[in-house]
């Protein structure tokens, strides 16, 4: 079996404040090394160094498996994480004080995916459908996962 190691998705994003993002997933997701651990960053209209303060490791997750997927909310509010378990973990964001973004306390849906290494980048989605947010994931034996989310 390969060790995967590296970015496993990419999804770029704007944020409530209308900025842009990435988010990234990472394999291995628990590792302290900078680049293995599941990551936000903003994304410069011109190319310059991003301050090492807005560079955001999403250290809430250091206990989870590898990450194989994300998906960012519309709205910029909400991530939401695929674990290679098959654990759907969300995790709001809000606005640092210093500027970018930081993550809130991981949450574990109860419903799950089956356990998979890979998965499309298109596993994951958010949608809005009559003023309410959802979230739809679905895994490699077509299991479908819809969850009502709260707005706000």
């Amino acid at each position: 079996e390969m060790n995967v190691r590296g970015v496993t998705s990419a999804t770029v994003f704007k944020s409530a404040s209308d900025k842009s993002y990435v988010l990234c997933t990472t394999s291995p997701s628990r590792e302290t090394h900078m680049g293995e651990m599941s990551f936000i960053s903003p994304i410069a209209s011109r190319p310059m160094n991003v301050p090492p303060q807005l560079h955001r490791s999403l250290w809430n997750l250091k206990k989870a498996k590898a990450m194989i997927a994300g998906a960012v909310s519309p709205m910029g509010h909400t991530i939401a994480l695929i674990e290679e378990t098959g654990r759907i973990v969300l995790m709001h964001l809000s606005p640092q004080n210093c500027g970018g973004l930081e993550e809130l306390s991981p949450v574990t849906l109860d419903q799950k995916l089956v356990r998979q290494r890979y998965t499309s980048p298109t596993s994951v989605r958010f949608c809005e459908s009559n003023q309410q947010l959802y979230l739809v994931a679905i895994d490699t034996d077509g299991t479908v996962i819809k969850k009502r989310l709260e707005i706000g």
